[in-house]
């Protein structure tokens, strides 16, 4: 395998490989099957990012997962591996940070799985370690989650393509090589198109979604894509919907447009 920059599993991923001893609370990831685990873990994470209920601290904590699906999906197109992501080599750390809570995954032992490069076997191999990811640590994750939270599933796989669309679209700008970027592509739209529903216990991969494109807050000749789900920002304190909330209606949308370019304006007229 190439050589590998671990700060870029952390700083991209949240993914370590030393004990986080800045953690405030860590559990073994396989404990969080447990429904009483999960909620006590629900209990420590929620007042520290402000939760007014369940669904709020699990949306959050499922977008903090995604850091370790973008993390299995970069090592498998890039370096053409994959982790040992199993629950039990991971422990979730809850670490507090400057005005929020970060989450960090400490992987306790760096096992890889390297792929062939025989176009054909290396298609069984990405098949075999996309179904065992999603199928033996992400859905048991989501679906406890889930149970304990009350957040609809469909609405925590949903934090997912949200990241993914940003970071695949940002790795493609960062990679040089050709045959990278092409794996990029073609190992994600595998996992959009291809991987089997029933893998995550759903009937329609969550994955496969047709982004939608609104207006940009500020700048009326560019677009931006709406979150595939509500990250239930509003459920903090403080709270409200984002722009991009695929709850908003358009009119609400089209005030929070027009009150924000009204106090941008200001703003630069102040400043001139």
């Amino acid at each position: 395998m190439a050589m590998l920059d671990f700060d870029t599993l952390e700083e991209k991923f949240g993914i370590r490989l030393l004990e986080a001893s800045e953690a405030v609370y860590t559990v073994n990831a396989a404990d969080l099957l447990n429904e009483t685990h999960m909620r006590d873990f629900i209990a420590a994470y929620g007042p520290m990012m402000k939760a007014l209920d369940d669904t709020a601290a699990a949306a959050y904590f499922s977008s903090w997962l995604s850091g370790i699906a973008l993390a299995q999906q970069y090592m498998v197109s890039i370096y053409n591996t994959a982790l040992d992501l199993s629950l039990a080599n991971i422990s979730v750390c809850l670490i507090p940070a400057s005005g929020y809570t970060r989450i960090a995954f400490h992987l306790h032992q760096w096992r890889e799985n390297e792929g062939p490069s025989a176009s054909l076997a290396r298609g069984f191999w990405r098949e075999a370690v996309l179904t065992e990811f999603y199928g033996e640590t992400m859905r048991p994750l989501m679906e406890r989650l889930s149970a304990v939270s009350g957040l609809h599933i469909g609405q925590l796989w949903g934090q997912l393509p949200t990241k993914f669309n940003y970071y695949m679209a940002a790795f493609q700008k960062i990679t040089r090589r050709e045959s990278q970027r092409k794996r990029l592509a073609d190992d994600y739209e595998y996992l959009k198109q291809e991987l089997d529903p029933a893998v995550f216990g759903r009937s329609k991969n969550p994955f496969d979604v047709k982004p939608r494109m609104i207006e940009h807050l500020l700048d009326a000749s560019q677009q931006v894509r709406m979150k595939n789900s509500c990250c239930r920002y509003i459920h903090t304190e403080n709270g409200d919907y984002c722009y991009t909330c695929p709850r908003l209606k358009e009119e609400e949308r089209a005030v929070l447009r027009r009150d924000y370019r009204a106090k941008a304006s200001a703003a630069a007229s102040a400043s001139s």
